[in-house]
Order: C-alpha cells, then sequence, then structure tokens
C-alpha cells in the first residue's frame, strides 16, 4: 500500500500583513494621542506649579504677619522705625522692643552673601529679623553677609515696593491700634513689572504669585 502526501502550504496566509495605508493611519492615530497625553501632562504640571507659586507666597505673608503680630502682642517694649543707605539702596528697620526687622523693598532673595545686584533687583537678605543694636534700630545691612538672625523671605520672593511692608499706628486713650500691611510678590525680574505687579500673560515656564494680607493688633499696654 502507498501513501501519498501532498502538503502545499498556504503562502498567501502566512505572508499575510498589514498594508502601507494601515500602518500610516494606525501611526497617525498613535501620534494624535501621543500629542494630546503630552499636552495634558504639559498643563497639569504648569498648574501644579502655579498652586505651589500661589501657596509658597501665601505662606510666607502670613508667616511674616504672624510673626510680627506676635511680637506686637507680647513684647511690651518702644515700637520705632528708622532706614540707612546701604550699595546705594534704602534699608529700612522696624524694632519692636530688643526684636529688629530690617527690610528691603523690591528685591527678590537669591542663594550667596556676594549675590546683591542692583541690576537684577537681587539680594542675599531681604527680611532680616534679630536683636536690636546697641546704637537703636539702624537697619542691619541685608545687602551683604549677615548672622545671629533669621530670613523671614523665602528663595525668589521679594517685599513689594510700596506696601511690602507696613506698620503703622493710630493711638487712642486707651493704646495703640497697629496695622500690619504685607505683599509678598514671587518671581525673577522678567515677570514682574515696573510697579512691581505680575506680568499679565507670560509664556514658557515661569510664572508670578502675589500675597497681600492685612492685619490690626490694639496693644492696650502700649505708650507710644
Amino acid at each position: 500500500m502507498k501513501y501519498r502526501y501532498d502538503i502545499k502550504p498556504n503562502w498567501r496566509r502566512s505572508m499575510a500583513g498589514f498594508t502601507l495605508v494601515e500602518l500610516m493611519i494606525s501611526t497617525g492615530v498613535f501620534s494624535v494621542v501621543l500629542l494630546i497625553c503630552t499636552t495634558a501632562v504639559l498643563v497639569i504640571g504648569q498648574d501644579f506649579h502655579k498652586a505651589a507659586i500661589a501657596s509658597l507666597t501665601q505662606n510666607t505673608s502670613r508667616n511674616i504677619i504672624d510673626n510680627i503680630t506676635r511680637e506686637l502682642q507680647y513684647n511690651t517694649g518702644t515700637v520705632s522705625t528708622d532706614s540707612n543707605t546701604f550699595n546705594s539702596v534704602t534699608v529700612n528697620a522696624a524694632c519692636i522692643g530688643t526684636v529688629r526687622y530690617s527690610y528691603l523693598l523690591g528685591y527678590e532673595l537669591v542663594d550667596g552673601d556676594g549675590s546683591f545686584s542692583i541690576t537684577n533687583q537681587q539680594s542675599p537678605h531681604v527680611l532680616w529679623r534679630d536683636s536690636t543694636p546697641s546704637t537703636g534700630c539702624t537697619p542691619a545691612n541685608v545687602t551683604g553677609a549677615l548672622s545671629g538672625g533669621k530670613e523671614l523671605i523665602s528663595l525668589h520672593t521679594r517685599l513689594r515696593v510700596g506696601n511690602g511692608l507696613n506698620i503703622t499706628t493710630a493711638i487712642s486713650n486707651t493704646g495703640t491700634l497697629y496695622n500690619i500691611d504685607v505683599a509678598v510678590i514671587y518671581g525673577d525680574k522678567d515677570v514682574i513689572t515696573a510697579a512691581d505687579k505680575c506680568v499679565a500673560s507670560r509664556s514658557g515656564g515661569a510664572f508670578c504669585g502675589l500675597s497681600e494680607l492685612h492685619t490690626a493688633v490694639f496693644r492696650k499696654d502700649a505708650t507710644n
């Protein structure tokens, strides 16, 4: 008995695949999906960055307000102010008893004791808290190296020109009402206008943030 095996491979079926048109369509669809996902990630990242900046400026201004408020409430010492010029810029000081706040308006806080720059509006210190000197309420030189105190401003933020830090008084027969205004702005010089406001529109990854707070403190035992 003879057996015959006649096996013919189905070459047409084994060589079947995508046509060029199908590959072009699938590649186009994948590219569109990838573009949408990338755009969504970038938008989410920018929104997160903006929210982080807003939180940073708000926390910084709130911490400054709280710090000065506590001193006015619990420190019964005399409140006084003064100013001086360092590196051709005016540095102000507000003293509450033995506590001194030396501050510079309109300058961004950056790293490094030698980083002061009038052109870039940058300074190694912006709002420095320490003890009052024996000479009274003379401000510390925040444009240079300092020690023995604490910086109250966060990196890349600044006190706004004009109302960055104001402590005003209204004296009555029973004490003194202190109004405290703080305005903190975040960002490099190119995202802030000449009037220390945030640029309305900005492309790229640079953002600006502004936080303004006001509070009032009444000291019954104040004598000034």
